[in-house]
C-alpha cells in the first residue's frame, strides 16, 4: 500500500491526526507494504480511538497485527450495521 493510500484510508475513517503521528514509524516499520487496503479499512471501521495523542505505534500495531490475523482467518463476529 502507498503512502497516498495510507493517508486517505486514516482520513476516510476520521483518523487523519493519528495517521501524522504514526506516518514515520509506520513508513520506517514497512508493516504496511504488503497489506490489503480491505484490511486497513475494516480495522479502522472495528477500532475506535477516542484520543489519539495517547495512541503509541507498539499499541496501535500489536492490535493491527491481531485483527488482521483474525480477518485473514475470517473469524470476526457478524456485526448487523
Amino acid at each position: 500500500m502507498t503512502e497516498q493510500q495510507l493517508e486517505y484510508t486514516f482520513d476516510l475513517f476520521g483518523y487523519s491526526d493519528l495517521y501524522q503521528k504514526l506516518r514515520y514509524p509506520i513508513k520506517v516499520s514497512g508493516e504496511f507494504d504488503n497489506v490489503d487496503i480491505e484490511v486497513l479499512e475494516s480495522f479502522l471501521d472495528w477500532y475506535v480511538f477516542d484520543n489519539t495523542d495517547k495512541v503509541l505505534f507498539d499499541d496501535f500495531i500489536y492490535h493491527f497485527r491481531v485483527f488482521r490475523k483474525i480477518y485473514k482467518n475470517n473469524n470476526l463476529p457478524y456485526r448487523p450495521w
